[in-house]
């Protein structure tokens, strides 16, 4: 995927790592969220995303099904954080 950045924010980036304490999900404080269910026909839970659904492939967002939402909910907003 990287081949696909300029190469000069490669290089300004290329020491660069969020690390595992620095994701959004880090932040959080216990009682902040509600579990919802997230799941994909196109991948089993726990593999790999397809190559297609990458940079690397097609770029195309896989089918997501989302489970019973909190009453009230309005939106949704997914974030995926690679920590390294």
């Amino acid at each position: 995927m990287l081949e696909h950045l300029p190469s000069w924010l490669g290089n300004a980036l290329g020491s660069v790592r969020a690390g595992a304490d620095r994701v959004a999900i880090a932040a959080l404080r216990p009682g902040e969220c509600v579990a919802i269910s997230l799941g994909s026909a196109a991948f089993a839970d726990g593999a790999r995303i397809p190559e297609r659904f990458t940079a690397d492939g097609e770029g195309v967002s896989p089918p997501l099904h989302w489970g019973p939402l909190p009453e009230g909910t309005a939106a949704l907003a997914l974030l995926v954080e690679d920590a390294d």
